[in-house]
């Protein structure tokens, strides 16, 4: 996760996101090939 991330962004997963989709604002980045998981659905934390 961390090699696919940018700096000074907060990388989340679709996981994370849809328990603070309603307090935080977030914007979907993609998905990411995460090694033994697949593709998983990835977002940036907007602050």
């Amino acid at each position: 996760m961390e090699q696919n991330s940018v700096g000074g962004k907060i990388n989340i997963s679709e996981t994370v996101y849809d328990q603070i989709k309603d307090k935080f604002n977030c914007m979907y980045r993609g998905e990411i090939h995460a090694k033994n998981k697949g593709a998983l659905k990835m977002y940036y934390l907007s602050c």
